[in-house]
């Protein structure tokens, strides 16, 4: 009885080297710098080619041996592509890690799947909620119990959500910045994913962002609200007051903050 042996992916992609080495191969999603801050690019297949080639050697060079598993939690950008492409032709397992994975859950499914090495990006978004204010989160007692109104979630820069939470709940009713509660805040939320020195210095500018976002969405309610309808108009007032102060704030440091 004959057996029809599937090809592997290296070897699909060498077929199509073979036939157009000059076309397009890869192409990264126009909103690549937002996730990973290097710019879109494109790649021939012979491009593409000498890059698999040179990182499936960079795999064997770093001890890794035929059949071990490595861990890949990438953006879906042209490196993940090479990636997995120059995993399997260096005769490697991949396992794929989703990006919103964290400390505890990376650290249990690298001891599950027993992955010699992680490829992963120092700089990726996921999903925030982005409304993160205090009448949308319950305790119950010391204790986060639940998380409400999801209508403005999506996939962005995570520390937009710290930067909002800045302006929701670290700043007191006279409109005074509170530093132990922003100090706080920024500490537990290091204990699951410590800012990059890059997020700590954006801080200010992703504040500023959300303090002018919440301005105007308060205006246009406040102006234009129809009878009837279920949203309860907000002073615009209290951001505008928010605003004037991260605009006088030129580094995180001056928020009275310390850099982890």
């Amino acid at each position: 009885m004959n057996q029809t042996i599937s090809p592997t992916l290296d070897t699909l992609f060498q077929r199509c080297l073979s036939r157009k080495p000059e076309a397009i191969a890869l192409i990264d999603p126009n909103n690549k710098p937002r996730i990973t801050g290097s710019p879109p690019r494109g790649l021939t297949y012979a491009q593409a080619d000498r890059a698999i080639s040179a990182l499936a050697a960079h795999f064997i060079e770093a001890g890794l041996p035929p059949h071990s598993v490595l861990a890949v939690q990438l953006p879906n950008t042209i490196e993940f592509a090479l990636t997995v492409l120059a995993a399997h032709r260096a005769g490697l397992v991949v396992a794929l890690f989703p990006l919103l994975w964290r400390q505890a859950e990376l650290v249990a499914a690298l001891n599950r799947t027993s992955a010699r090495a992680i490829v992963t990006s120092a700089r990726i978004d996921g999903v925030i909620h982005a409304d993160l204010f205090p009448d949308n989160v319950f305790f119950l007692g010391d204790k986060l119990s639940g998380l409400i109104d999801f209508y403005f979630a999506c996939t962005d820069t995570l520390v937009y959500d710290v930067a909002i939470c800045l302006n929701a709940w670290c700043f007191e009713t006279d409109h005074s910045f509170n530093v132990t509660k922003a100090r706080a805040l920024l500490a537990n939320y290091a204990k699951t994913r410590p800012l990059s020195h890059e997020e700590w210095e954006k801080l200010p500018l992703f504040a500023r962002g959300a303090a002018l976002r919440f301005l105007l969405t308060r205006l246009v309610d406040w102006l234009d609200v129809p009878p009837g309808a279920l949203v309860r108009p907000k002073d615009p007032r209290e951001y505008a007051r928010k605003l004037r102060f991260h605009q006088k704030v030129k580094s995180a440091r001056d928020y009275g903050l310390i850099e982890p």
